[in-house]
């Protein structure tokens, strides 16, 4: 009996060490108020690779540009975001990741409302996720998709002449991982483990003595 309660403890021990919640690596944000940004189109280019420290680079339409553009909606942070409008060239962008993500989210606005479409491609070019989101006129909505399947590309499309985005975040999902509060408990079930086989073997000495 005595063997089976061990057994049982130590099984009990291992389970938390496998049973254990996974831990993200750290988000990347971009707010887009870290550059000087004019209130107009012509006054400024494209986004292209000017976050690329960061891992991340843009193509398309979106430039930066400061809210006194009056698209009808205001930064949701700072006084900056990533702005489109049709008679720029559309209201397309596509977001590219130097390392495979699981996590891809931000905010998007518009003077109008507006239906917008996400979509995240593997390296190897197919799409393995879609989602939509919908905001008032004037309004911030969430935009975002948390995928098991990593994804190295984001295309984003919308329905508004034009809109903004703003407060970027993208993240990889880390392997599971023992917490350090498991680790401690881990420790302490051992220790409890062995200190019980020790009195076991005690007992059983002195039995057959």
């Amino acid at each position: 009996m005595k063997v089976k309660v061990l057994a049982a403890a130590f099984n009990g021990v291992i389970g938390l060490a496998l049973v254990s919640s996974p831990q993200s690596a750290q988000a990347a944000a971009i707010n887009f108020d870290d550059m000087a940004a004019p209130c107009a189109f012509a006054d400024t280019q494209p986004l292209t690779n000017q976050y690329s420290s960061a891992g991340i680079t843009f193509s398309g339409f979106g430039s930066v540009l400061n809210e006194c553009g009056n698209f009808g909606i205001d930064a949701r942070s700072g006084d900056n975001f990533l702005a489109f409008n049709q008679s720029q060239g559309g209201t397309v962008e596509f977001t590219f990741f130097d390392n495979p993500q699981n996590i891809f989210s931000f905010y998007h606005g518009s003077g109008s409302a507006n239906a917008l479409v996400l979509t995240v491609f593997d390296a190897n070019g197919v799409a393995i996720g879609q989602s939509h989101s919908n905001s008032l006129a004037g309004q911030y909505a969430f935009a975002g998709i948390n995928m098991l399947n990593p994804f190295t590309k984001a295309h984003i499309s919308s329905s508004a002449s034009s809109f903004v985005y703003d407060d970027l975040s993208f993240s990889a999902t880390a392997s599971p991982v023992p917490e350090p509060a498991t680790w401690a408990f881990m420790i302490i079930g051992f220790g409890a483990v062995g200190a019980s086989m020790r009195s076991a073997r005690r007992k059983t000495s002195l039995a057959a003595a």
